[in-house]
């Protein structure tokens, strides 16, 4: 059966348009993982296997890198709810955002106003890949089991506008999301 020039045009484009969607979604971390734990109300999370040699020499180049950490707090749903899914409680956000000072010879961490400064490369990373100390969110009083879901985000290359269109295509490792119950008292429930 003979095609139409016009049917080999749409055929060949229909074939090549999968393979440009796996340019827009960030790659998830291989090799890498998150560990988190809940200890004492406060909420760690590190990530471990992370290339680390990739981050450096992209802020020795002059650009800034990013950390998300995303925290969420669900209640299970049951009975016949739980169809649609459990209820967030709270979602946080934290942002922590690395750089290299060529005057200093430094790499700087800001998380808000904060502001820390590390000659040595590996403390720096240390750092900026584990979140360490943060408070875990307050319960309700409302009975149920909860859990908590976690996930960290790192940008070797942060854009500026209007850079940030190219956003999509530039590699940055998203973790799975770490799952954790919790206890009223605010530890792990395993």
């Amino acid at each position: 059966m003979q095609l139409s020039v016009f049917s080999k045009i749409v055929l060949k484009k229909i074939s090549i348009f999968p393979l440009f969607l796996l340019f827009l979604i960030p790659p998830c971390l291989s090799g890498q993982t998150v560990q988190a734990e809940i200890r004492d109300n406060e909420i760690i999370l590190k990530v471990t296997g992370y290339p680390s040699n990739d981050l450096l020499s992209s802020l020795k180049e002059g650009f800034r890198a990013r950390a998300k950490y995303t925290i969420r707090i669900y209640r299970y749903r049951t009975g016949l709810f739980r169809i649609i899914g459990d209820i967030l409680i709270s979602e946080e956000q934290i942002f922590y955002e690395g750089m290299w000072d060529d005057f200093t010879h430094t790499y700087l961490l800001l998380q808000g106003e904060d502001r820390q400064f590390y000659q040595d490369p590996w403390e720096f990373l240390s750092e900026f890949l584990t979140l360490e100390g943060h408070p875990l969110p307050l319960l309700p009083e409302k009975e149920g089991e909860y859990y908590l879901l976690c996930r960290v985000e790192v940008e070797n290359l942060l854009l500026r506008p209007p850079l940030t269109l190219l956003q999509g295509i530039m590699s940055n490792y998203v973790s799975q999301w770490v799952k954790l119950p919790v206890t009223k008292n605010g530890r792990n429930s395993q």
